[in-house]
């Protein structure tokens, strides 16, 4: 379940007209957080980590609004995403000095899942 989150990263540092686009793919880096017991991603009813900060953090409490770990929601994780003011509130302000800070999540997501299967 090993992401090139590296690759992602120079790609869109060498192309950066192709980050909003990027974003709005949902993939890589800005897929959706919702894993279930099987490991695979349910992009129907969960959120990516800017959709899981806004509405989290204003209480829109929607399904976007949480990170699903195996299926279930991830209270805990889900606050973290909340409170990390590093994400932006939007997608149309994502930058390139976000990237790290995706990756730095993602690899943290992906430690977790690794941990629950």
């Amino acid at each position: 379940m090993k992401h090139d989150y590296d690759e992602q990263i120079e790609f869109l540092i060498n192309n950066p007209s192709n980050l909003f686009l990027s974003w709005l793919s949902g993939e890589g880096l800005f897929r959706v957080v919702g894993y279930d017991k099987t490991g695979v991603f349910g992009k129907s009813r969960c959120g990516c980590l800017v959709q899981i900060r806004t509405d989290f953090y204003n209480r829109a409490h929607s399904e976007k609004s949480f990170a699903y770990i195996n299926g279930e929601i991830d209270h805990e994780l889900s606050r973290s995403i909340a409170n990390d003011r590093r994400i932006p509130d939007i997608g149309v302000d994502v930058t390139l000095q976000h990237l790290r800070v995706f990756k730095e999540w993602w690899e943290r997501i992906d430690a977790i899942m690794e941990e629950r299967i």
